[in-house]
């Protein structure tokens, strides 16, 4: 948050959107722009409690009114979701500006499969999945909003906790491995395939956080820096983005 990267992401020609976020009180960072938006069957227990009423029902098809361009549905992942899936689709106000797709269960075992071959050894996230898929579709993609950690802590930054959702309050899962996943980006951005952006698009906040500019991966006096988790499990990114 406070990232003012709103503007920077609807100048995109397209806007892929993960597991409908809300975005009305965050647009300055966020943006409104919408093109696809992927719903994961989980969100129907965790938000919706399975439609158990009208009030839920009603800010299902509230949250879900923001959004325009294509709904994608991995309904059929799972032959669990089918009947949830159906539930939800009988009880989605339509609307003309906002169609459903259904996500294609051979496409994720196929991303999946490939990028065990490069050493990931766990489930891809819906981040790394719709961003491998963004690499076949787009001439240019930028990534907003990638970041594994707890919090930002890097060298002669002021700290804060960095949620894992910046929308709700959920916690990263262990089926999927996120600092893995955030090397491999990382990876991509250096090899020009993708831009990671990690930082502020305000010059204003820049200059009040001392973060410079994202290919850089560096404090405003010059100090590689790196960002602090758990020390098991952290990634040294200075010395990563000084291999590549």
């Amino acid at each position: 948050m406070n990232s003012a990267c709103g503007p920077a992401i609807d100048s995109a020609d397209y806007v892929f959107r993960i597991n409908v976020p809300e975005m009305d009180p965050y647009i300055e960072d966020v943006g409104y722009k919408t093109n696809f938006t992927t719903l994961n069957p989980s969100i129907f227990k965790r938000k919706y409690n399975y439609f158990a009423n009208t009030q839920l029902t009603d800010k299902f098809n509230k949250d879900v009114s923001q959004f325009q361009g294509l709904l994608m549905l991995p309904c059929f992942s799972d032959d669990a979701w089918v009947p949830i899936c159906n539930r939800a689709l009988l009880r989605l106000t339509p609307k003309e500006s906002l169609g459903v797709a259904f996500g294609d269960p051979d496409q994720f075992s196929l991303i999946r499969d490939y990028w065990a071959t490069k050493g990931l050894s766990k489930y891809p996230s819906t981040g790394l999945y719709l961003a491998t898929a963004a690499i076949a579709l787009c001439d240019e993609l930028h990534l907003y909003g990638f970041w594994p950690f707890l919090d930002s802590s890097m060298a002669h930054v002021t700290t804060h906790p960095v949620k894992y959702h910046y929308f709700d309050n959920t916690h990263m899962v262990r089926v999927h491995d996120m600092h893995s996943e955030f090397e491999l980006l990382t990876r991509l951005h250096k090899a020009g395939v993708l831009r990671l952006h990690i930082e502020a698009c305000s010059p204003a906040f820049r200059r009040h956080t001392g973060r410079s500019e994202v290919g850089d991966m560096q404090a405003a006096d010059g100090t590689r820096h790196e960002p602090v988790d758990d020390p098991q499990n952290r990634i040294d990114i200075g010395k990563l983005w000084e291999k590549l």
